[in-house]
């Protein structure tokens, strides 16, 4: 058939796929994918069998995109709301890990960096992690398989 693995991969395969079939190429004997079967996908669909597509065609995507900036719509999920800071121009809100990282974010007079030195005095409990800036975090966080620091300076992974 003459087919590369390249070829595979621009029909919108799966990189796995690409890969087998290569190897089916390179290791005829070894392999048992004769019976096989790869598809060739027209966009916008993709994946092992073109079972994929994405709601969305790339001018929707960018349509979508500018209105998003245009509305300046910017979610608040995770603002930590107790401090009036100010970050100039940016309609940013801050967020709690912000605070006391050592980098003033508020231009108001540095609000989010202010009192830190009393996280450094801070006792945890028996339950609890101490991190270098102070910061209490229970242990139980420390065993789970999370993606981000648990400690605001990321101490924990120095331990």
């Amino acid at each position: 058939m003459n087919i590369t693995s390249h070829e595979i991969l621009l029909w919108s395969s799966s990189i796995d796929l690409a890969e087998q079939y290569q190897y089916n190429i390179d290791q005829p004997t070894q392999s048992n994918l004769s019976n096989e079967k790869f598809f060739k996908c027209t966009h916008p669909w993709f994946g092992t069998r073109c079972q994929y597509s994405f709601e969305f065609n790339e001018d929707k995507l960018v349509q979508n995109s500018f209105e998003t900036a245009l509305t300046d719509n910017i979610f608040n999920g995770t603002c930590y709301i107790l401090l009036e800071c100010d970050r100039d121009e940016s309609t940013m809100c801050l967020d709690w890990r912000e605070i006391c990282d050592g980098r003033i974010d508020c231009v108001n007079g540095g609000i989010d960096e202010i009192q830190c030195f009393n996280l450094e005095i801070n006792e945890c409990n028996t339950k609890e992690y101490r991190c270098h800036n102070g910061l209490c975090v229970p242990k139980m966080f420390l065993e789970m398989d999370f993606h981000e620091a648990q400690c605001l300076d990321r101490s924990e992974y120095l331990s």
